[in-house]
């Protein structure tokens, strides 16, 4: 029990499968972006930025959860560590608009078989 504002209000606890994902937002708030983009667009390893030691089974709850501090798209799971992999930003949905241009070019359709549907970024998440 605590007492907030006078009145005594039972504490609220994170369910366990939560835990994860506030690690893994824990660790990503702490990282400093725009260093991650620097390494991410000037590497030529290919490697990502590392976010934090984690098991397939805590990536595979971040995945899930609706509450990831960066989605989880730009990142991937190896050999137990999760990695920034894309920059955040609209560069997926950029490359997903080039292709679409250039096989409706290559190909002459311009949407009688391909129908876009735009993109699912969206920068304040």
């Amino acid at each position: 029990m605590s007492v907030a504002y006078g009145i005594e209000v039972e504490a609220t606890e994170i369910p366990a499968a939560m835990e994860p994902v506030h690690r893994i937002n824990d660790a990503l708030r702490s990282m400093i972006m725009t260093q991650a983009q620097t390494v991410l667009f000037t590497t030529h390893l290919d490697d990502g930025v590392k976010v934090c030691d984690a098991t397939k089974s805590d990536w595979n709850r971040f995945v899930n959860s609706e509450y990831q501090e960066l989605i989880s798209r730009a990142m991937m799971w190896r050999d137990g560590a999760i990695y920034i992999v894309e920059p955040p930003g609209g560069i997926h949905e950029d490359m997903n608009c080039i292709l679409i241009f250039v096989i409706a070019a290559a190909t002459g359709t311009f949407g009688m078989h391909l129908q876009p549907h735009g993109a699912t970024f969206v920068n304040s998440l």
